[in-house]
């Protein structure tokens, strides 16, 4: 799955219903699992824990959501 996948469908999830808008940490909880899987699969070791993922793509995590948020 690309990442471009991910975020089409993360963006499906991130509007709810109406103007109701996942949380920010509900969706870096939902990346962090994905990249899990990844790394897994790719016989990467993942991220020891959600708070370093976190940190070491914060940039990216909040410029996906930003660009979800405001589609």
């Amino acid at each position: 799955m690309s990442i471009d996948d991910l975020c089409e469908i993360l963006q499906s999830q991130t509007k709810l219903s109406g103007e109701e808008i996942m949380h920010y940490n509900d969706f870096v909880k939902k990346m962090y699992a994905e990249n899990c899987k990844e790394r897994i699969a790719y016989g990467q070791k993942p991220y020891d824990d959600i708070n370093y993922y976190e940190s070491a793509n914060y940039m990216f995590l909040t410029k996906k959501y930003k660009e979800i948020v405001n589609s």
